[in-house]
This record gives C-alpha cells, structure tokens and sequence, in this order.
C-alpha cells in the first residue's frame, strides 16, 4: 500500500503546477510507471484530484483560477475541516490535511470514502432505503430548504438526508445546515456527497465561487 511519504516524494518529481491538466496528469505518472486502473485522475470545475487504488487516501489540488485572485478550494477544504472539528461536525466530512507543497500548488490528502451518491451500489440504496424508512419527512424537508437556499439551484439527495437524521440525529443535521450555509458550501450535487462505512458525508466541501 501506498504511504502518504510515498505521495509527497512522487509529487515532487512529477512537476504538476496550477496550469497542468488532466491529461498531462495522467501522462506524468504513466511516465514515472503508475497507470490506471492503479492511480485514477479526476477533474471538476476548480480541482483535480489522484486516486490512488491501493490507498486509503486521495490527493487534491486547486487548478488556475483568474476570477477569484489567490482563493484556493483545496486548501479551503483544510480550513472547512477545522472548523468543523470545533463545531462538532467532522463526522460529516473526510479527514482533510495539506500534504505537501511543490511548485506552489497546495497538495491536500483527503481520507478515501467508499462511494458518492452518484455511485452507491444497489445493494447499499436497498440498505439504506429501509434503514431510514422511519425518517421524519418535515426534517428531511427542512433539511433539503437549507440547503437549497444556498446551493445553486441543487436539491439535496432524499436518502442522504434521510441517512444523516438517523445516523446523527436532528440537533446534528440543524448544526451542519448551519455550518452549510456559514462556509458557503453551495455544490452539493450527488457527486460531491456520498458514504463512509456506511454513514452520510461530504466529500467536496469548498463550494464553487469562480464566475
């Protein structure tokens, strides 16, 4: 298994800068001999990201941003997890810690979770569906307000929702609505929530700020 001082040597000879794609990304470490399906790289709107098969980590980092100056979303994740750890709420986010820093980017290693909600195989959504089938329906609702009252027109996932109140619990749920809203956490689509060992969390957190 790949160690975290394993990650930071190899980042530090691949020569990634902000500008550097995905599939330049990809044409690095196929270089340096590391290949799908055992290092994947992915891409959003403001990051990319390695996964590397064989570890219980992943790695991110912000890519050029012109419209928001220095703002970085990767590092934002750092700060977003310490803050959540002093409010009570890290269990609703993977453990997120800088790494490294090469070329002036900002490497982030990101516990690995176990599926998004884009992804949850059917067996868990049968699990999961029947888990919370005694979800109460108005805080559910009240859940899916909040959220959509900041993120961009997206409704949050019934059964996500549903997992967090029984899981966590109401007063927990009430807490990270507010947390939500506070940090500016506006991109929860179903890619960037999903599942931990079988409990809800979030796992892209920085929100997308870029015009």
């Amino acid at each position: 298994m790949i160690t975290r001082d394993d990650f930071k040597a190899l980042l530090a000879n691949l020569g990634i800068t902000k500008n550097t794609s995905r599939r330049q990304v990809r044409e690095m470490l196929t270089n340096k001999g590391y290949s799908e399906p055992e290092y994947r790289v992915h891409d959003g709107a403001s990051k990319l990201c390695i996964v590397p098969k064989h570890a219980d980590f992943v790695i991110k980092w912000s890519t050029t941003c012109l419209t928001v100056g220095d703002y970085d979303e990767a590092y934002d994740e750092v700060l977003i997890y310490q803050k959540a750890i002093k409010a009570g709420l890290e269990m609703f986010f993977p453990k997120t810690e800088v790494l490294c820093i090469v070329n002036g980017v900002i490497f982030v290693v990101q516990e690995k979770i176990d599926f998004s909600v884009l992804n949850t195989p059917s067996s868990k959504e049968n699990k999961y569906e029947y888990k919370t089938r005694t979800a109460s329906r108005v805080i559910i609702d009240k859940m899916d307000t909040c959220f959509c009252s900041i993120a961009r027109g997206r409704d949050l996932d019934e059964t996500w929702a549903s997992m967090a109140i029984v899981v966590y619990g109401k007063k927990k749920c009430k807490a990270l609505c507010k947390f939500v809203i506070e940090n500016g956490i506006n991109d929860l689509h179903r890619s960037n929530i999903g599942y931990l060992k079988d409990k809800p969390i979030i796992l892209d957190f920085s929100g997308y700020h870029r015009n």
